[in-house]
């Protein structure tokens, strides 16, 4: 079982330089192994989303910058959630913008469609 908070721990070690992204892609591909059997949505997406950001940098779309800084983005998030587990539409399509803002470093487009990061 494979938990947010220690997602968010990692990422956050890893944003910050105290833990290598090697070690964490092996820690993540361990402890995220057979996780639809035992751990939460909530956890699933958030690996989910981490596992895209590690395939762009494997294919050389994003550097070891861009990576922390979608880590970043990506443990408030989660962290925001976690904080109000029963978020409101209205709350979730914030926390969509924020996390935008937060991985790119930049305003989404006007008319961009946000989509929620966790369904009711």
């Amino acid at each position: 079982m494979i938990t947010v908070d220690q997602i968010r721990e990692k990422l956050r070690a890893v944003a910050s330089k105290r833990l290598d992204l090697d070690r964490f892609d092996e820690w993540l591909s361990q402890q995220s192994w057979d996780m639809h059997q035992d751990s939460t949505e909530e956890a699933q997406k958030l690996v989910g989303k981490v596992e895209l950001v590690l395939s762009d940098f494997d294919n050389g779309e994003l550097n070891i910058e861009e990576v922390c800084l979608k880590f970043r983005g990506l443990a408030a998030i989660f962290e925001a959630l976690s904080a109000d587990a029963s978020a409101s539409p209205d709350n979730q399509m914030a926390v969509s913008q924020f996390e935008w803002k937060a991985a790119s470093g930049k305003q989404p487009a006007a008319g961009f469609s946000y989509t929620p990061l966790l369904q009711s």
